[in-house]
């Protein structure tokens, strides 16, 4: 199980670092299956921001897409 930090200023970088692997491990199993590595990174960045928009919708937010590196950790 992978925790945040103790340090929320440093939570959005040190999360990306934890999932790297486990992405990239992602896009190259896709990758073998026959997808090209681009249409699956951008089926994944298009994926996040749908989850994106569901979660703001969820929280009676407006849903409004932030700028890289700006997703309001609760």
């Amino acid at each position: 199980m992978f925790k945040p930090n103790s340090r929320p200023q440093d939570n959005d970088k040190e999360c990306q670092d934890v999932i790297e692997a486990e992405a990239v491990a992602l896009i190259d199993r896709a990758q073998q299956a026959g997808w090209k590595r681009q249409q699956v990174i951008r089926a994944l960045n298009d994926l996040a921001a749908g989850l994106w928009f569901d979660e703001q919708k969820t929280a009676g937010v407006k849903p409004k897409m932030p700028v890289v590196g700006t997703f309001p950790i609760d």
